[in-house]
């Protein structure tokens, strides 16, 4: 019994890079249809719902440790950003859009309920943009400080043994 409860978790915690991968396919038509056909200001409130404090803190904890990265490492600068994963296909990003903007209308259509929801989505948005963005600067400049500071007691270092006839 032990095993089967490993292989059925094992396929349920697959299910969205499944259902993801599906959806994004040309085979996966029927999984669009359904994302088109779903009530989108009851699904926008859900969401809306379960964004809390908790999970936009994580949202800007992985976005600033992601741009801190790509200026930090060596070597990134000038090198382009790369997504971990590339679209199933071309058709994805089509696919994925018509649902995106059937949803979106709906919301203008819904009226001040549905604006409301699209200015609460675009606040959110901001602020994970705003706040990640001040936490990567203030992230980099303390990374560069203590590279600065270690070469400077590097150097010290060096000249205070050169004082003192040891090797450098």
């Amino acid at each position: 019994a032990g095993e089967h409860t490993n292989i059925t978790n094992a396929i349920t915690g697959r299910a969205p890079e499944i259902v993801g991968s599906l959806a994004t396919a040309p085979e996966g038509s029927t999984i669009r249809k359904i994302m088109k056909e779903a009530d989108t200001v009851a699904l926008v409130g859900h969401v809306l719902s379960q964004v809390d404090g908790g999970v936009q803190s994580k949202a800007v904890t992985a976005l600033a440790s992601s741009m801190q990265e790509k200026v930090v490492s060596p070597g990134a600068l000038g090198k382009p950003i790369k997504l971990s994963k590339k679209p199933a296909s071309a058709f994805s990003s089509k696919a994925l859009w018509g649902v995106v903007m059937k949803h979106y209308a709906s919301l203008w259509s819904a009226g001040p309920k549905g604006i409301l929801m699209l200015a609460k989505i675009g606040l959110i948005a901001c602020r994970i943009a705003v706040l990640s963005s001040i936490r990567a600067a203030a992230s980099t400049a303390m990374v560069l400080a203590h590279v600065t500071l270690d070469r400077m007691a590097r150097a010290c270092l060096a000249t205070s043994n050169w004082f003192l006839g040891g090797s450098a």
